[in-house]
């Protein structure tokens, strides 16, 4: 616009002029899209712990669709852009003084037109300000979960020894390590995109181990946390030895002794074990593969002692990391069947013409030791009670008086079993010398022999 002016005098002349231009502009300057946005260090949406103290520019310059000057300031994304606020002509650093909180902020723009009409507006989008390092926790999982590695696993399992960690706050990324448990989680460690798993090379030997997380958060602060501690215990107990007790303790259990209910073992010698079980088997059983294992100590009766037979007793020996060591006692025979004679135990020598007592040695149906004795004929060989080792002779002092005997034998097998039987036929014993009368007869009829008798007679 302009004024125009119009001059007369009093002659009626007329002269015209005019003003300059004015311009009459009523509407505020308006951002154009696409400028004012955040940039460097802001452009993920986040100002980090080693952001904070930057001095580059966080936004790109604000454009207006008409001629203006700018002048920017920083606030809380919940506070409005006006002009209560305090601009400058700067555009905002991550240093800027109104970051003060871990919180979302926004950027404001102040435009001023040629007129003088100003307008304000805010970034597109906030941005937050975290400086805090992300930590975490992680619960141990599969082969660690009660906090061990034992020999086996530390073997054989692939599975990783943790879960996801838990963060303080959303993670972007994780890493990890396992170390041992005096070293320091810090970046000077080799960190590896998979959780360790229980046969992880970075097992050393026994001891207490924890695995190290390099934690990033969304913000790209970086952290790190440990998980609690994991002992590998490769080192199973020791087994010594277990012994055979009560009536067991000779290695057999024959027929009187087969349902005794005391322990068919003693204490086993061992070390390291922190739990020990006991299963009977057969001689020739594997105890790794035995089924049936009890803390109990087993029992002379033992149910599984089905049979006559060698049988031994297992045993299991575990740890609390859950290493396992198997052992077994020696062999124990179980022999409920009595021997029987087989050969032998007649009458021989001065006995074979029934005047005196001599026996041939008795011959069992399995190993075993012999005792004898010598009874009077109505003598009981299962009641008598004075059995020895050696063979009764014809001078034996069990023969008291004249009259016939019985020989008796006591067989007993290695296991105890113990058979008495007598001999299949008797002897008579006769200390008395026989006497006899005589009567002279022929040339001595008359109790003399005279020469011619005694030159012919015959």
């Amino acid at each position: 616009w302009k004024v125009c002016v119009k001059l007369e005098d009093t002659a009626g002349n007329v002269t015209y002029g005019s003003s300059g231009a004015v311009v009459r502009d009523t509407v505020s300057p308006t951002l154009v899209t696409g400028s004012f946005v955040w940039t460097g260090s802001a452009a993920d949406g986040y100002i980090n712990d080693s952001e904070k103290a930057g001095s580059s520019a966080l936004l790109t310059a604000a454009t207006a669709d008409e001629t203006s000057t700018y002048s920017y300031g920083i606030v809380t994304s919940s506070t409005t852009c006006d002009g209560s606020l305090t601009y400058g002509a700067s555009i905002p650093t991550a240093s800027h003084a109104a970051f003060t909180g871990e919180v979302a902020y926004k950027a404001c723009v102040r435009m001023e037109d040629l007129a003088g009409n100003v307008a304000y507006a805010a970034s597109a989008t906030d941005i937050t300000r975290d400086t805090v390092s992300p930590s975490a926790t992680m619960a141990l999982a599969n082969a660690a979960s009660d906090g061990m590695i034992n020999a086996s696993e530390k073997a054989s399992l692939s599975t990783a020894m943790g879960a996801s960690p838990v963060g303080s706050e959303t993670l972007s990324a994780a890493t990890y390590k396992l170390v041992t448990s005096a070293t320091t989680c810090d970046g000077s460690l080799s960190y590896g995109a998979s959780i360790p798993a229980a046969n992880s090379l970075d097992f050393g030997s026994d001891g207490n181990y924890k695995i190290c997380m390099r934690l990033v958060d969304s913000a790209g602060n970086v952290g790190y946390s440990a998980s609690g501690a994991i002992i590998l215990d490769t080192t199973g107990p020791v087994f010594t030895s277990i012994a055979f007790a009560n009536e067991a303790s000779d290695g057999y259990i024959n027929n009187s002794e087969k349902n005794a209910t005391t322990d068919l073992v003693a204490t086993p010698v061992t070390s390291g074990a922190d739990a020990t079980s006991y299963v009977v088997v057969a001689n020739t059983a594997a105890c790794n593969t035995a089924t049936g294992y009890g803390a109990t100590k087993p029992k002379v009766n033992d149910a599984a002692i089905t049979a006559d037979g060698p049988w031994k007793v297992c045993v299991k020996l575990e740890d609390t990391a859950g290493n396992v060591t198997y052992g077994s006692s020696g062999v124990v025979v179980r022999d409920t069947v009595a021997p029987n004679l087989a050969s032998g135990f007649a009458w021989t020598g001065d006995a074979s013409d029934s005047t005196s007592a001599v026996l041939i040695a008795a011959v069992a149906t399995e190993s075993s030791t012999y005792k004898y004795t010598i009874l009077p004929l109505l003598g009981s060989c299962a009641t008598a009670s004075d059995y020895a080792s050696g063979i009764p002779g014809a001078d034996t002092t069990k023969i008291t008086t004249d009259g016939g005997y019985l020989g008796c034998v006591e067989i007993t097998d290695l296991a105890g079993n113990v058979t008495r039987t007598q001999s299949s036929t008797s002897i008579t014993v006769d200390t008395v010398a026989p006497t006899a009368t005589m009567a002279l007869a022929n040339a001595a009829s008359d109790g003399m022999i005279n020469a011619s008798e005694k030159a012919s007679l015959s």
